[in-house]
């Protein structure tokens, strides 16, 4: 039976020695090339009756946003039937891993292309039968062809995951020699499409940055600096601003709340809404960041800008380390004795005996008549104000 799916094929015989051996050998070629990637080879749309795959469709739709719906539906569909293929025509352990790549590539995240991707680095017949298998599903209407690319690739997973362990590996190496090396952070991603190492750090010299070019010199390399690089010797890590008060309250950045030797704990001065989700529509976010000397160089009720090294473990209070803290002008009429830092401290101590849960400052605002400020505190669904004396 004449193959559906369309695929170039090169038979060449040449001689070995003077015995006139023969053999050949089947070259791949590509097809077209989509999205960067050379197609080597495609499904065929055979027939108009989906029906089979319509049945499934349907049942992924009752509970999925509209705007998603196409993602997900060939995901599971035209997805999940390439993957059980390939695991059944080349294994699992390692399987495909150490053959090529597989990934998907999503219309909501703007791909041109849509649809699962399936990149091989030998093609050979275990090739030729998942194709045989998947066009067969296509015949019979259960998956589409035109969500299933399959082309050229370079290099394997395992051989990306190999080279990505080399490169951290290195780059480890010099992350502990940094006289800071528990604030230092890095990210390495192979693009095994252009053949590029990329790599995003905070820490890295120039001359770190050419050992590693030099190391790794078959392959282009993309490197970013993440925002400042950790401080080093007498660089500073707390900046203090220019104008130490302003006369008006604000809500930019985060208080601190909490603060021991080896850390701060902050909590957002502006809520995030996510009501429009079914969440909560005053949400402060609350951070706990690992930051040596934090005791001697910050106080308790300074609004502050954080700058993290690396990700943030996602609880609550988050977690993270910072790199870099920016201490904000803080409020202060006039009129007042008090600054707000030095009000919010005491709100923050007066906070502990109403509850354990975290404090978040929702207003602030100083009454010169009274000689008082008034603070608003929410902590979990608690919520509540405070007077303290102008003195």
């Amino acid at each position: 039976m004449k193959k559906a799916w369309i695929i170039a094929i090169m038979l060449f015989l040449f001689g070995c020695g003077t015995e006139g051996n023969l053999s050949s050998n089947k070259e791949w070629n590509p097809l077209k090339t989509v999205s960067g990637r050379e197609i080597i080879a495609e499904l065929k749309q055979t027939t108009r009756d989906t029906s089979k795959r319509d049945e499934k469709l349907e049942n992924i739709q009752q509970n999925m946003a509209p705007e998603m719906i196409e993602d997900v539906i060939y995901q599971q569909i035209e997805g999940q039937a390439a993957i059980d293929e390939i695991d059944n025509v080349y294994g699992t352990s390692p399987g495909f891993y150490a053959e090529g790549v597989i990934f998907m590539e999503n219309k909501e995240d703007g791909a041109e292309y849509p649809g699962i991707w399936i990149g091989v680095k030998n093609p050979d017949a275990r090739l030729t039968k998942v194709l045989d298998s998947l066009q067969q599903q296509v015949d019979n209407g259960e998956i589409l062809a035109n969500y299933i690319y399959v082309y050229k690739e370079k290099h394997s997973q395992a051989d990306i995951d190999l080279l990505s362990e080399e490169v951290s590996t290195a780059i480890n190496d010099y992350a502990q020699k940094h006289e800071k090396a528990n604030q230092v952070s890095w990210t390495v991603y192979v693009n095994s499409l252009t053949n590029t190492i990329e790599v995003g750090h905070n820490f890295l010299t120039k001359e770190n940055i050419d050992e590693l070019q030099t190391s790794f010199a078959d392959y282009e390399w993309n490197i970013k600096q993440d925002g400042r690089l950790v401080p080093v010797g007498d660089e500073e890590d707390v900046v203090y601003p220019d104008k130490k008060t302003i006369n008006m309250p604000s809500k930019d950045g985060s208080y601190i709340v909490s603060i021991d030797e080896n850390g701060i704990m902050v909590v957002r001065a502006m809520p995030q809404n996510f009501g429009s989700t079914g969440g909560n529509e005053e949400f402060y976010e609350a951070i706990s960041f690992r930051f040596p000397q934090a005791k001697k160089k910050l106080k308790i009720g300074q609004r502050v800008i954080v700058e993290s090294s690396g990700p943030l473990l996602e609880s609550y209070p988050a977690q993270g380390t910072a790199k870099f803290v920016e201490v904000l002008s803080e409020y202060k009429p006039e009129q007042s004795i008090l600054s707000e830092s030095e009000v919010i401290r005491s709100a923050v101590e007066m906070a502990k005996e109403k509850s354990t849960w975290v404090p978040a400052i929702r207003d602030i605002q100083y009454e010169d008549e009274k000689g008082i400020w008034i603070v608003s505190i929410k902590q979990e669904e608690l919520e509540y104000e405070l007077e303290i004396k102008d003195e």
